[in-house]
């Protein structure tokens, strides 16, 4: 067997893990079978990583287990599409939370192509190609993941930066300049009562 053949079946071993509910365990062995480098430039087809993979799969003990490795953390940067737009995109809430305390640095309000995987209603300012220019606290919002929109403003420095209540979200996504950010933290608040 060809050492391509052999990397293609670990490879395929790991992605297979990744989208399981199994024991991490299982996960970490591969995994550590791998050299660091090969780990995170293996992409599939999309242009997805390992670290996409488990957000795709909302498998957050699998991510854990990529960030303990120290994996994906930065200053790795995706190929193509930011880890957390991709966790704001699917509504979860604790793959976003991991995501922003593993890599604070991946909040910003400055706007980022962004290619959607589960399009809202009324997507915004969508170019031929399906992107938007959205930041992740855009892509939570429009989507109506009123826990990802709250979570991205908590781990933000938005209401420590502009001295705002801790509780007061509508104010904080407006602080970011999003016009579609206080329709839904509005909901947020009024989960709060």
């Amino acid at each position: 067997m060809s050492s391509n053949s052999k990397i293609q079946l670990l490879k395929d071993a790991i992605y297979k893990k990744i989208t399981s509910t199994e024991d991490v365990s299982a996960l970490r062995q591969c995994l550590e079978k791998c050299e660091r480098a090969a780990l995170l430039s293996w992409v599939d087809d999309n242009g997805y990583d390992m670290l996409h993979h488990t957000i795709l799969a909302n498998n957050v003990e699998a991510e854990g287990m990529l960030f303990a490795l120290g994996l994906f953390k930065a200053p790795h940067e995706p190929k193509l599409y930011s880890y957390l737009h991709v966790a704001a995109n699917l509504g979860n809430r604790s793959i976003t939370a991991m995501l922003l305390q593993e890599r604070p640095g991946d909040f910003s309000t400055k706007k980022m192509k962004f290619k959607w995987l589960k399009p809202p209603t009324e997507v915004p300012f969508v170019c031929v190609h399906g992107t938007s220019s959205v930041t992740s606290l855009d892509v939570a919002a429009e989507c109506g993941h009123v826990g990802c929109v709250k979570t991205i403003l908590d781990f933000s420095s938005v209401k420590t930066r502009f001295e705002l209540d801790a509780n007061n979200y509508l104010s904080g996504a407006c602080s970011c300049n999003s016009p579609k950010r206080p329709e839904a933290t509005s909901k947020a608040e009024s989960g709060n009562r």
